[in-house]
């Protein structure tokens, strides 16, 4: 789900769907805070993603994966880290990667705490507001389900069960579906690829 961040915020807004809008609004009245984090936040940023694995059910990367993520890429401009907080509280938080014309939301963490705050909204506006003002053209929410992006590429309503993912999420931001085409190898050996 790609979003263009070279229209004015307000577009930006408009085009969400309408508990999207009234999420980032309403968190950030309440107090919901979004910034930019440091090095010195990846452990707590870890934290967050070690609370959203046990909800999940996912096996995290390690945290020295997230380091050498950083320190290879940030020098370079290339990674930022986002962070949400609510009275002082960290709630949530994304690590995002600069490529070319675009930043993608790479890898993302909740307490799972304050939901009826939107804090996961307020990080999304955040992160996209930072892409906007650094001159990047579009904010890319990755990946979703390719049946939930089948179906909005035909101008069909997502399922029910659809509608309780990830990806009825991000689709509430109001970008564009793309879709690329998918892995493959190819195997020289006849014998092997027999």
């Amino acid at each position: 789900v790609e979003i263009d961040v070279r229209v004015e915020l307000d577009e930006i807004l408009a085009r969400m769907r309408k508990n999207h809008r009234r999420y980032v609004r309403y968190g950030l009245r309440q107090g919901v805070v979004g910034r930019v984090g440091a090095e010195d936040d990846l452990k707590r940023f870890y934290g967050l993603v070690l609370a959203t694995s046990r909800r999940q059910g996912f096996s995290p990367y390690p945290l020295e994966y997230f380091v050498n993520l950083w320190q290879l890429f940030h020098p370079r401009g290339l990674i930022e880290l986002f962070l949400t907080e609510y009275r002082g509280e960290l709630v949530s938080g994304q690590l995002a990667i600069a490529f070319g014309d675009r930043v993608i939301a790479k890898n993302s963490g909740w307490t799972g705490q304050h939901s009826s705050l939107g804090p996961n909204y307020v990080m999304e506006w955040t992160t996209l507001q930072w892409a906007k003002s650094h001159g990047y053209h579009y904010y890319d929410l990755e990946g979703i389900d390719v049946r939930a992006a089948q179906l909005v590429r035909n101008g069909e309503s997502l399922t029910e069960k659809l509608k309780k993912t990830h990806s009825f999420y991000k689709l509430g931001f109001g970008g564009e579906v793309a879709m690329y085409p998918g892995a493959y190898v190819i195997v020289t050996n006849r014998v092997v690829r027999w």
